[in-house]
């Protein structure tokens, strides 16, 4: 029930803070986070649960990041 970025990146120190700070920059309130690995420094999958809409300016602003290897913008879908 809650807008949805999600994205694979590289496993870097502080990539969570940055991207976490682009969706403040632009009042956006995390409402839940998953992170998962298979192994240190590989790839991390991330899916941030936000309260409200995401321009897709957001989801561009976070690919320009160069660890981050793909991210896409969910709508918002109810049960």
């Amino acid at each position: 029930n809650y807008h949805t970025i999600v994205l694979v990146a590289e496993d870097v120190k502080g990539s969570i803070a940055r991207i976490a700070t682009i969706l403040s920059d632009h009042a956006l309130n995390i409402a839940t986070l998953k992170v998962s690995r298979r192994q240190r420094g590989g790839d991390a999958f991330m899916v941030f649960e936000i309260d409200d809409v995401p321009d897709e300016s957001v989801r561009d602003e976070i690919r320009t990041l160069p660890w981050v290897r793909w991210a896409f913008r969910l709508d918002k879908v109810g049960a």
